[in-house]
């Protein structure tokens, strides 16, 4: 019974951390968007900004800064649509499309950057 109380004591404190930690991950994303792009956080810390007005996407690392795509490749795959796309280094933190994407699409996309294990995500472009 003691230790029923004690979790129910240590409850608030421990969804009051969880929420904090919620709003902090919300807040960098919104700081950040440069290009006017969806954006995700990645399990791995990556963030991706899609930003289908320029026909790329953008890379940064979880404190916000650009994370250089050089020697990277990638895929993205729209949900129902054809085969996959190409993404293809662009300098700086930039990957470009092969071809744009629909209006509203959802999509999966897979990066390889050198030395760093492969981003997986699920995207869904701002229009």
């Amino acid at each position: 019974m003691k230790s029923i109380q004690q979790s129910l004591r240590l409850f608030p404190l421990a969804l009051s951390l969880s929420l904090t930690s919620l709003a902090h991950a919300d807040a960098n994303l919104h700081a950040i968007s440069q290009h006017g792009g969806a954006m995700v956080e990645t399990a791995s810390g990556v963030i991706l900004e899609m930003a289908p007005r320029d026909n790329a996407l953008y890379l940064y690392e979880h404190s916000g800064q650009p994370l250089s795509v050089e020697g990277a490749s990638g895929k993205l795959v729209v949900t129902g649509g054809k085969g996959p796309i190409a993404l293809t280094p662009a300098g700086g933190n930039r990957l470009n499309l092969a071809e744009p994407l629909p209006a509203g699409a959802k999509a999966v996309v897979s990066i390889t950057l050198p030395g760093k294990a492969p981003i997986q995500s699920r995207l869904e472009p701002a229009h």
